[in-house]
């Protein structure tokens, strides 16, 4: 009795195989974000033009007035997050602008607050003259909400996290 065997290995084939389904399920998610991104966003404007409409119609009731400009800030930075999405999807392009980061962050704090949840002390130390950079301000976001997630879940029970401006030079390497 004879037998003949062929060995192939095949790991490399399943390995990009399964690199490939992966890459399609991360392409179905991005479309599916980017469509309820979409959807979304066209919500948010439909909030913001009628609350802005309110807001003007009522400018002398100063206690609704307030509570209109809330809901604007809320829906404004409802749609900021719709912006990320729509980046994660691939649908909107990157527009790096010129910022100062003091504002910036100063304006994500109370979402920030919100985030992080009350048993850990959220603190903000801003440089008082800071260089201008250049980012996308909704990757500037994205950035700070996965930092403080991230840090967040690193914290047992109660904590603090310090959020702090600096001027550095990065040398070219």
């Amino acid at each position: 009795m004879n037998f003949v065997a062929v060995k192939r290995d095949i790991t490399e084939n399943l390995q990009l195989e399964a690199q490939f389904q992966q890459s399609q399920k991360m392409e179905s998610v991005g479309r599916l974000a980017g469509g309820v991104a979409h959807d979304f966003n066209n919500m948010l404007s439909v909030i913001i033009g009628y609350t802005e409409m309110a807001r003007e119609a009522n400018s002398e009731n100063e206690s609704l007035s307030n509570n209109l400009n809330q809901v604007l800030d809320a829906a404004n930075r409802a749609k900021d997050i719709t912006q990320q999405l729509l980046a994660f999807a691939r649908k909107q392009t990157i527009i790096p602008v010129v910022l100062d980061l003091n504002p910036s962050i100063q304006d994500m704090m109370n979402m920030l607050k919100h985030l992080i949840g009350e048993e850990i002390n959220l603190v903000w130390d801003p440089i008082e003259t800071i260089w201008p950079v250049q980012i996308d301000p909704s990757q500037l976001n994205q950035i700070l909400v996965n930092l403080c997630i991230n840090a967040r879940d690193a914290i047992k029970e109660d904590g603090e996290i310090t959020i702090k401006t600096a001027n550095r030079l990065i040398a070219e390497k």
